[in-house]
């Protein structure tokens, strides 16, 4: 969290004497937000929530959603929209557990299984897809060259690349997944993931196509 305050009075600089935030410092920011979120708070909530509940036989689904500001409990609204979760930025599914996530999921733990996707590679006959999101990604990367994609700098992690020879270890967290005598930035979000595989596409001049399953 000190990490995470260090960047928030750093963009106060800024806008304090109306300058604009680099697009740098914002992302370190949102990196650092979303590493706080996955790896700590979702840890603290899912740990105490119910597995269960007694809705009494009745069939609509239930979605709850809960406001925090300061850390301190503000709101709670429900709604009997299922899909109303999807517009949150991080979603934590509890449908399908997968023991192997402990090896290479966010934070070290068994996370469940996310909406994963396929990647096509439409100059090829080739496609890569599997029901594990960071398999996939991982597979793209590995049909593209993961030497050459050591040199991709288009999207950073605290300042580790997306594939290189250097392992992060801080935090206590599996940041990476060794795959070939290269480590993966694996602790992202899927629309990273895909964000990622669209800008070392480009960098290799491949022509891709990544669709939801």
């Amino acid at each position: 969290m000190s990490d995470l305050n260090s960047l928030y009075k750093e963009r106060e600089i800024f806008e304090k004497y109306g300058k604009e935030i680099p697009t740098e410092l914002l992302v370190k920011i949102e990196e650092a937000e979303r590493e706080l979120i996955q790896c700590n708070i979702l840890d603290v909530i899912s740990s105490t929530l119910p597995k269960t509940i007694d809705t009494e036989g009745m069939m609509k689904p239930i979605t709850i959603a809960v406001s925090y500001v300061e850390g301190k409990l503000e709101r709670m609204g429900i709604s009997f929209d299922k899909n109303a979760i999807d517009l949150f930025d991080i979603v934590e599914d509890f449908t399908e557990v997968e023991p192997e996530s402990r090896e290479g999921g966010d934070c070290e733990r068994i996370r469940s299984a996310s909406k994963s996707f396929k990647v096509i590679f439409v100059d090829e006959d080739k496609e890569v897809r599997s029901n594990n999101a960071l398999m996939t990604m991982i597979e793209a990367l590995r049909y593209m060259g993961l030497e050459r994609e050591s040199q991709f700098r288009g999207e950073t992690f605290k300042g580790f690349p997306l594939v290189g020879k250097q392992q992060r270890t801080d935090g206590g967290y599996t940041w990476q997944k060794m795959v070939d005598g290269w480590w993966i930035y694996s602790n992202m979000t899927n629309s990273r993931k895909v964000i990622c595989l669209q800008k070392v596409a480009a960098m290799l001049g491949i022509n891709i196509k990544v669709e939801d399953i």
